[in-house]
């Protein structure tokens, strides 16, 4: 009777992934080999609001490929619906929160994610949308459905100010925010990402990365303390946090036992950043006879022949190296803080180890010329990685190559981006 009660009168929260079509996920084409890759984000967020006590759904609509109309009538019956979005989709995120408003107006709609943290007036000016989560949003959502058990209203909220890691829009039509959240330092207190919410099924790493299927995905640790000028750090900033090499593995275990992975594709932007921690990981793998391939992101600066020896030991059988450009001038225009011949070498020693590599490299840089453009082309050539992938440079708002390019007038910025951060 306890547990009945208990389940009457907590909210009941919604995560949504927007949805997405594969002919808008996929423009260009590569449906077929294209990732799907799970929400890992808002299923961090579902496992935290279970952890304590809260009624969770997840909706991806990426995921299933459907359409706007597809997902209505599930956006129903929700005390609060939170939404995640990064610039390129975050007017899918729109459409949904005022279809979601437009039902029912006491609904609290909360957004999050790199749009929401770089530029929240984008989103907040719309009246779909109450507040925007900047930073971590685990604890951050978990008290704002502690704030709607107890009977707060959206203005309540934004009257008290107590929920740190908040903007939103006050009654003055005015961008305001909370005290920041401080990150989370020990990640292992974050349950595992609630994938029994998720269509596990769905989802799928690109062929260009994995033999096998079904792979899956986890992250290891968040931040990266490198200032490359293209990367977006507006979210976790500089600093460098872990789960534990016992965490990794278990969760590694958990993929393959409970979700028949085949592969795991660890995404952290810098896997082996620590070095003994990944040989402990090593280890761990080993003595546990965890026997399922895997595949991790570095930096080519990061690697020695024994941590390469220590990774196919392990059963890793890939490594993706961010190589970005074949000119030497652009590696220090953009801050990579490695150069070519560095490069080569981790390449070298890499195939030496017999792990296949990705090589990521991008074309149309800030600043960059033509000539340069076919010297990354021909350092690809020269490097010969498994796989080789080639994208256009974008500059998206909240790296400094955006900053950059519109203070400089090379780059316009358009209306749809505009506005100053909430919290600087």
């Amino acid at each position: 009777m306890y547990a009945l009660l208990l389940c009457m009168f907590m909210a009941k929260v919604l995560l949504v992934n927007p949805p997405l079509t594969r002919d808008e996920m996929f423009k260009r084409g590569a449906k077929a080999a294209g990732s799907i890759l799970p929400p890992l984000g808002i299923a961090y967020i579902a496992a935290m609001l279970e952890k304590h006590g809260h009624y969770v759904r997840i909706i991806d609509g990426i995921a299933e490929g459907c359409t706007v109309n597809d997902v209505v009538p599930r956006l129903k019956g929700h005390d609060i619906v939170g939404l995640t979005t990064i610039s390129t989709f975050a007017y899918r995120a729109k459409e949904v929160a005022k279809i979601i408003k437009d039902m029912d107006n006491d609904v609290v709609t909360v957004v999050g994610g790199a749009h929401a943290n770089t530029i929240p007036y984008d989103l907040l000016k719309h009246p779909q949308f109450d507040f925007a989560v900047i930073g971590e949003a685990e604890y951050t959502f978990v008290e704002i459905a502690n704030a709607v058990d107890k009977g707060k209203l959206v203005k309540d909220i934004k009257n008290e100010k107590e929920i740190k890691g908040l903007t939103f829009m006050d009654d003055t039509n005015t961008l305001t925010c909370t005290q920041p959240r401080p990150l989370i330092q020990n990640l292992d207190e974050i349950p595992m990402p609630a994938r029994h919410l998720l269509p596990m099924h769905l989802y799928k790493t690109s062929e260009g990365r994995t033999n096998r299927q079904p792979s899956h995905s986890m992250m290891t640790s968040r931040g990266c303390p490198f200032p490359c000028t293209f990367c977006y750090q507006d979210l976790y900033g500089k600093t460098y946090r872990k789960h534990s090499p016992q965490r990794v593995v278990e969760e590694m275990e958990v993929l393959k036992t409970k979700y028949d992975a085949r592969e795991i594709a660890i995404w952290d932007d810098h896997f082996t950043l620590l070095k003994e921690r990944v040989m402990e990981i090593c280890k761990l793998i080993k003595e546990r006879n965890l026997d399922i391939p895997w595949s991790c992101v570095s930096r080519a600066d990061a690697v020695t022949p024994e941590l390469l020896q220590a990774l196919a030991s392990a059963n890793c059988e890939f490594i993706s190296y961010g190589v970005e450009t074949g000119s030497e001038r652009m590696l220090n225009v953009i801050k990579k803080l490695e150069t070519k011949d560095r490069i080569r070498e981790a390449f070298k020693i890499t195939k030496e180890a017999g792990i296949k590599i990705r090589g990521y490299f991008m074309l149309g840089l800030y600043d960059e010329t033509l000539e340069e453009m076919q010297q990354t082309i021909d350092f690809a050539k020269e490097l010969d990685p498994d796989v080789a992938g080639f994208t256009l440079w974008v500059p998206f708002p909240g790296t400094t190559d955006y900053k950059r390019a519109v203070e400089d007038g090379t780059y316009s910025s358009i209306p749809y981006w505009e506005s100053a951060k909430a919290c600087d």
